[in-house]
């Protein structure tokens, strides 16, 4: 997941084009979930994170920078497993070992 959003000035200086109306729906659900603004951090917060990560002993693999990147993996992490766990009957059902076919006595 990307990390959190942090004031910087990546989008001051961005030339773009002239949207197209394909995306006309998509971005209109975007700009309503951002019409009351943005609520970043200061990026100093994220590169602290990152010199904590890099002076680990055992850094993890993967680490969720803010907190709503934190909530929102937690909540999929969630329902993924909830899928997960109401398809294990099928997901079981689907293995079951068996000698290999190319190996079995009096094949011709």
């Amino acid at each position: 997941m990307p990390p959190g959003g942090y004031w910087t000035n990546l989008y001051s200086g961005m030339v773009s084009t002239t949207p197209s109306d394909a995306y006309g729906p998509l971005r209109a659900v975007l700009e309503q979930q951002w019409v009351e603004g943005s609520v970043d951090s200061d990026p100093q917060l994220a590169a602290e994170a990152m010199l904590t990560l890099v002076d680990s002993d055992e850094p993890p693999l993967r680490l969720l920078l803010g907190s709503m990147v934190y909530d929102l993996a937690h909540q999929l992490s969630r329902q993924r497993i909830e899928t997960w766990s109401s398809w294990e009957q099928v997901s079981r059902a689907a293995e079951h070992a068996v000698p290999n076919p190319e190996l079995a006595v009096g094949r011709p």
